[in-house]
């Protein structure tokens, strides 16, 4: 592995190892940002692995997901995920509600879960890149 990946790589984890454990005390809001964070910090490690470069400052899980040819299933964990990160910064501008008050225990399972198949994929790339001559 790069030496420039493994940051992007260590605190995708540690996001997720996060996300699991927020769910564990019903901060479910925090567990769904923490599901988003570690993927889309995965696939700008998975990003940097495979270009040597910084990967785009975007918080767009599928544009990145495309960067780095995810297969069809993983596409679909980025399309559930995509939209977390606007959903749980801020109040509803028509509404008024919380994303504490919006983000259900149901929905921080699917978001933790989806995070989980992500992240197993991305690091199957990452230990597939790091062994490639």
């Amino acid at each position: 592995m790069r030496p420039e990946t493994l940051p992007w790589w260590r605190q995708a984890l540690a996001d997720l190892d996060t996300a699991k454990r927020t769910a564990e005390v019903s901060v479910h809001y925090a567990a769904s940002w923490f599901s988003q964070q570690a993927v889309e910090k995965g696939l700008k490690a998975i990003y940097i692995e495979q270009r040597g470069v910084l990967a785009p400052r975007t918080h767009d899980l599928e544009y990145l997901g495309l960067q780095v040819n995810v297969p069809q299933h993983t596409a679909a964990d980025l399309a559930l995920l995509n939209p977390t990160f606007d959903l749980v910064r801020y109040p509803e501008p028509v509404g008024g509600q919380a994303p504490v008050d919006m983000v259900t225990l149901e929905l921080a399972t699917e978001h933790i879960a989806a995070a989980e198949r992500v992240m197993t994929w991305l690091n199957l790339q990452l230990n597939q890149e790091s062994t490639q001559p």
